[in-house]
């Protein structure tokens, strides 16, 4: 069995705090959206590698709110681009989400195989102690919020659920609030996926980071800007990171 404690973080000594990459949903699928009209897998392997050159550079942990894949089931070619390409990235922390588990269960994924070759580590409602004093929580799709039980860390949640800033649209339903999940959990950073636009929700000192979908995959994202934040837990300070995009009459 693996022993997780010795994970790819351990190469470097971070001390009691570190510098994260948030990024949201990725959503990797080698073919074409309805409304794409370029090749959306090489546009996404060219989005992935701004993250993973960012990443490389500098060291950091990337944090992956789920929807990691379009679909449980990748080709050898996909899973073995990004083994190739991520292998030596600090690591990737993340959490599944419905389309990473659509009518399977976990252990039988594309991204449990990538756990399985120390690419990704999966984080559960477990605390995982990153350094001694950031502990990472994790909350895949369906799982129930966990209860911080570390309360002297700084404690971070990633989580897939569907969270907002305002409602998506007047009759929308079962959705959180960012600020009511912010008031409530009292976590120091969350970063949520399943929402594919783009918003940060600030309450106190504590911030929920939601970048969005990775690509635009239909017409009502013709004016999203995908986006990345570089965070610094110890000043709880952040850097807000566009990724170009092509006009959308290109694609």
């Amino acid at each position: 069995m693996q022993d997780k404690s010795n994970h790819r973080k351990n190469k470097t000594n971070y001390g009691r705090y570190m510098k994260l990459l948030l990024t949201g949903d990725w959503h990797i699928r080698q073919s074409n959206p309805e409304n794409r009209t370029d090749n959306y897998f090489d546009t996404l392997v060219t989005k992935l590698m701004i993250l993973f050159e960012r990443g490389k550079n500098e060291d950091l942990p990337i944090l992956q709110p789920g929807d990691f894949f379009d679909s449980p089931n990748q080709s050898n070619y996909v899973l073995s681009l990004l083994i190739g390409n991520a292998v030596n990235l600090h690591t990737i922390f993340c959490v599944m989400g419905q389309h990473d588990l659509r009518f399977r269960n976990k252990g039988n994924t594309a991204l449990d195989v990538l756990e399985a070759a120390n690419i990704v580590q999966i984080i559960t409602t477990k605390p995982f102690s990153y350094t001694s004093n950031v502990h990472i929580y994790g909350c895949s799709f369906g799982e129930e919020i966990p209860e911080i039980i570390t309360p002297n860390k700084f404690n971070i949640l990633l989580i897939h659920k569907m969270i907002v800033e305002n409602k998506l649209w007047a009759t929308q339903e079962g959705h959180v609030f960012a600020m009511n999940l912010l008031r409530k959990t009292k976590f120091d950073l969350i970063i949520s996926g399943d929402n594919h636009t783009s918003f940060i929700s600030e309450y106190k000192d504590r911030l929920l980071v939601n970048c969005g979908s990775l690509m635009r995959s239909s017409k009502e994202q013709i004016d999203h800007k995908q986006m990345f934040v570089i965070y610094k837990t110890e000043t709880r300070k952040y850097d807000l990171n566009y990724i170009p995009i092509a006009p959308a009459e290109t694609v």
